[in-house]
């Protein structure tokens, strides 16, 4: 399995959301583009296509996982220095197998587009007049954070020294900006986002329903009356997301 499938799987059963990939690539409510090997390709926005949305915000709160035992975090403890040196903090987190990883965020919030059945008539609209492709699906669920940690390990055995301008405990996030974590050194192959800000990790999609596409279902939508209990949109399914990427 690639540590790329690994992160995106474990992520996806632990939030129910899709992860992005990359991690740090920065999507909005709205988007409008495809799904391909488990990356979100942006192709143009509901803005551009004229279909209006509302957000509606949600609450914030800090969120963390990691593929489990394979995963250590251990803090350092500062020696005694001279009085002239500032004491050193910081923490070692350890990997134990390839595609095990760790994810921590602060300030999450997760934004949802409130008014979905007004959308899901706009994108039929549009797909009758050939502006919106079949394979299209439109962002409408996405998960914002103020800072985010996250490292993926691409080798069976790996490590990470991070230290910090400020002591820490376990009951701290690794994520927390105001400790001034950083990395210090690495050994092995490890992805890693430390403390970076502004992250949209997770997200939610929906895409006209396979039997419209197909034109199974067409002739029954032809009015324009509309379709709010017929169902124009569905969620993509996570075979889809994951596409080709590389299995066992």
């Amino acid at each position: 399995m690639t540590s790329a499938r690994r992160y995106l799987t474990g992520m996806r059963s632990k939030f129910n959301h899709f992860a992005t990939w990359l991690p740090d690539e920065k999507l909005q409510l709205g988007d409008v583009g495809e799904i391909k090997d488990g990356r979100f390709h942006l192709a143009t926005t509901l803005e551009r296509l004229k279909i209006r949305f509302s957000a509606r915000p949600g609450a914030t709160t800090n969120w963390e996982h990691s593929s489990g035992s394979d995963v250590t975090v251990d803090l350092t403890l500062p020696d005694r220095p001279a009085l002239s040196v500032a004491p050193r903090f910081g923490a070692t987190v350890r990997f134990g197998s390839q595609g095990a990883f760790l994810f921590q965020s602060t300030g999450c919030e997760t934004s949802v587009i409130e008014n979905m059945a007004e959308v899901g008539d706009e994108i039929l609209f549009a797909f009758r007049r050939t502006r919106f492709r079949p394979e299209w699906v439109v962002v409408d669920r996405l998960v914002t954070t103020q800072a985010t940690t996250i490292m993926i390990s691409d080798s069976s055995q790996a490590q990470i020294d991070l230290v910090a301008d400020a002591p820490f405990d376990r009951s701290q996030s690794l994520a927390d900006r105001s400790l001034g974590i950083r990395v210090a050194g690495w050994k092995g192959a490890v992805t890693h986002f430390v403390a970076c800000t502004a992250l949209t990790p997770m997200f939610g999609v929906s895409r006209l329903r396979g039997s419209i596409v197909s034109g199974t279902r067409l002739e029954a939508y032809r009015s324009e009356t509309t379709l709010v209990d017929q169902g124009a949109l569905e969620p993509l399914n996570e075979s889809e997301w994951l596409g080709s990427l590389a299995a066992p």
